[in-house]
């Protein structure tokens, strides 16, 4: 009998012990929570350790100067392209009868279609670049990782990083539709309301209003929510975009300051950025003046032949070769903040979950 007793006492200790630890475990993401730092959110691309500054600037550059080199490049090809449909265009003025413009109508979505692939390959080349970019940013901060002078590289790290953009961006795309669907059904519904009643069609557009603010809402909210996917993956050194939604818990808002002041200052800067190159090619543009208007006798073909001659001189090619590397550097910059604050999200979230360990443990 006191075997059996015994036996009693020690399952009753050892199912408190279990419940109790059961308990912490599921408490976990309430026990400890690092405070989020706004400063370092912002500017963590130039705090992720020695030599950051030399690493963003050596990086804006690297982004640029390839990118540029891949839209001249593509350019080329674009450009014989871009001439011919300039030139029906033109000749659309001179068409005699409707059949004869339909035709060339249906050439000149012909042309667009052949304008589509040097795009992609230009957007497809831009994206590759920027997952270097952004995964060897990533591995400085998570991993603490220094890949020396040249820390770009294209592997696992980096297919990683644009199949998260790629699904988040897909996430984004879906809501944005959403988003133009209610406002399409909300002006289709105040129209059709306001010539039976104007209150009706007030009452239609205040709903409108609000499920476009609730469309606009989610989007911000699983975008904010998917964000830290790229940098989770290159943290955890496998694809974790299932993971990424618990990062943000508990620091929504915070994040999405962040988001909000890179965006505005960002867009301050590349405003005022836009118009100093604008005056400077305007400034360039002026000196052809004389030039343009000598064309005004001149055919269509002949005009436009002597318009590309005149953009494609080697001074005109080489200023806008260097307005392109500094706004394309400027806007690298600009999205390494955005994905700093992803990067101090995820780093915030591995410290709670090592505290927290540490704390079960002891």
């Amino acid at each position: 009998k006191s075997k059996i007793v015994n036996l009693v006492d020690l399952f009753s200790v050892y199912t408190e012990t279990t419940l109790s630890q059961g308990a912490n475990m599921n408490n976990l993401p309430s026990q400890t929570k690092q405070p989020y730092d706004f400063g370092r959110s912002i500017f963590l691309p130039f705090q992720s350790g020695p030599g950051s500054a030399g690493f963003v600037f050596k990086s804006a550059f690297f982004y640029s100067i390839l990118t540029t080199v891949l839209i001249f490049l593509v350019g080329k090809m674009l450009m014989g392209t871009f001439v011919e449909f300039m030139q029906f265009a033109a000749e659309m003025e001179n068409i005699p009868d409707d059949e004869a413009e339909l035709e060339m109508v249906m050439k000149m979505f012909g042309i667009m279609g052949k304008m589509f692939l040097p795009i992609m390959l230009i957007a497809i080349g831009s994206w590759v670049l920027w997952s270097m970019v952004e995964a060897a940013l990533f591995r400085r901060i998570l991993r603490s990782k220094r890949d020396g002078f040249f820390p770009w590289r294209f592997g696992r790290d980096e297919l990683r990083v644009m199949f998260c953009r790629l699904i988040v961006g897909l996430a984004g795309g879906a809501i944005f539709f959403l988003l133009y669907f209610v406002m399409a059904i909300v002006i289709i519904g105040a129209v059709a309301g306001g010539s039976q009643s104007g209150a009706l069609g007030a009452i239609i557009g205040i709903i409108g209003f609000l499920a476009i603010m609730g469309a606009f809402g989610l989007f911000v909210f699983v975008i904010i929510r998917l964000s830290p996917a790229s940098a989770l993956s290159i943290s955890e050194d496998r694809f974790a975009l299932g993971e990424a939604w618990p990062v943000t818990k508990g620091r929504l808002w915070p994040i999405f300051g962040s988001y909000t002041v890179v965006s505005i200052a960002g867009m301050v800067i590349s405003q005022i950025m836009q118009m100093v190159l604008m005056f400077a090619f305007l400034g360039g543009f002026l000196t052809m003046i004389p030039e343009l208007e000598a064309m005004e006798d001149l055919q269509p073909d002949e005009a436009m032949a002597k318009i590309m001659e005149m953009i494609t001189q080697p001074s005109v090619l080489v200023g806008a070769a260097i307005g392109v590397v500094l706004y394309y550097a400027f806007q690298t910059i600009w999205y390494m903040h955005f994905a700093g604050v992803s990067a101090h999200a995820v780093n915030l979230y591995n410290t709670d979950q090592a505290d927290n360990s540490i704390d079960v443990f002891n």
